[in-house]
């Protein structure tokens, strides 16, 4: 059997809000293989942010245990949990998080500004991220030069160049129609084959199709955890569109 790169363990989470104790997680033990692909889903306030927050390293466990790719961070300081976060997860969001003044190229740079990668090999890597999701050819251009589709690549490019094991994205389709929905998962399941584990917060059943497997969380508790033995294939989709297929990967 595959080793696990995320397993969480007896983990709880409860926020106060005024007077009141909100448990956000309740006792949540979950395990993800290396090369896995997981959806999470659930309705508002069903415990899925707060789970990808501590999944994250944004946060820490009232109680349980966390370990990512071997990794305990349960009890990690601040600066310590950054550290973790700039070597081990790639984070893609729904509103992209890109600096809208700074060409593509050092959008995409970020991360290995803060490692502090040579000059010379934080272009290479930075390249190559773009050159992986179809946009080498607009390392120069501007953020707002771009259509939404092409923003929400570079933020997959900027979560690629430190060479995570993990990639958490967060409604990464949530404000795209649906052909450039399948592009950005074309590329989700590209990166997925080529081994890196990803887990995809959506609340949409059609993206979720798109998974090896899906869980559900209620009231800060997994209520589902389905494998889906035929996940839907986005270049498929897109070819019956007829698209041009999403961009090749490159070897990491």
């Amino acid at each position: 059997m595959p080793s696990d790169v995320i397993r969480v363990d007896s983990v709880s989470k409860t926020y106060k809000v005024g007077e009141t104790d909100v448990h956000a997680l309740c006792d949540v033990a979950l395990s993800i293989a290396k090369g896995q692909f997981v959806a999470i889903m659930g309705p508002s306030g069903s415990g899925k942010s707060t789970f990808m927050n501590l999944l994250g390293c944004l946060d820490r466990p009232d109680k349980g245990t966390i370990l990512l790719d071997g990794t305990d961070v349960t009890h990690l300081e601040r600066d310590e949990r950054a550290t973790i976060r700039n070597q081990k997860i790639g984070f893609v969001f729904q509103n992209f998080s890109l600096l809208a003044r700074a060409p593509v190229l050092e959008n995409v740079e970020l991360p290995l500004v803060y490692a502090g990668v040579p000059t010379a090999e934080r272009r290479e890597r930075s390249l190559d991220a773009l050159t992986r999701v179809g946009l080498g050819h607009k390392a120069a251009n501007h953020i707002t030069q771009l259509s939404g589709g092409e923003q929400q690549r570079v933020a997959i490019a900027r979560s690629l160049v430190n060479r995570p094991p993990i990639m958490l994205a967060d409604e990464p389709t949530g404000n795209l129609d649906t052909k450039t929905s399948f592009e950005i998962m074309a590329i989700l399941q590209r990166l997925n084959h080529d081994g890196i584990s990803v887990v995809l917060v959506t609340h949409e059943p059609d993206i979720a199709s798109f998974a090896m497997r899906t869980v559900l969380f209620r009231d800060g508790r997994i209520v589902r955890d389905e494998a889906n033995s035929a996940p839907r294939s986005a270049e498929a989709e897109l070819a019956k569109l007829g698209s041009e297929p999403a961009p090749a990967g490159i070897a990491a």
